[in-house]
């Protein structure tokens, strides 16, 4: 039996082989996580919200996006993240 494909945290895997008219995918919903992550990482962070690590960690200081230190780690709670990002200015098109 063929492995599925590794996917980093986060990320949905693309539209496979064998999908009905309908949109679901057997193997798409198996490799889907069991439960969404309630934080992540600044690296994590970066690849879901594109936006790169030295401009968290910027807005950060700036007291912009608030984290959380567990021990060493600094952790984004998903919230943080999503309050963060809503709170950019549109673009002006």
């Amino acid at each position: 039996m063929q492995k599925p494909p590794i996917v980093r945290p986060g990320a949905w895997p693309r539209r496979m082989s064998g999908a009905v008219a309908n949109g679901y995918c057997a193997e798409e919903e198996r490799l889907r996580p069991a439960v969404e992550k309630l934080a992540f990482t600044i690296q994590e962070a970066a690849a879901v919200s594109s936006i790169g690590q030295t401009s968290l960690y910027k807005a950060i200081r700036e007291g912009r996006l608030k984290a959380r230190k567990y021990g060493t780690r600094t952790v984004i709670t998903r919230l943080d993240l999503q309050a963060f990002l809503d709170s950019l200015p549109p673009t002006s098109r």
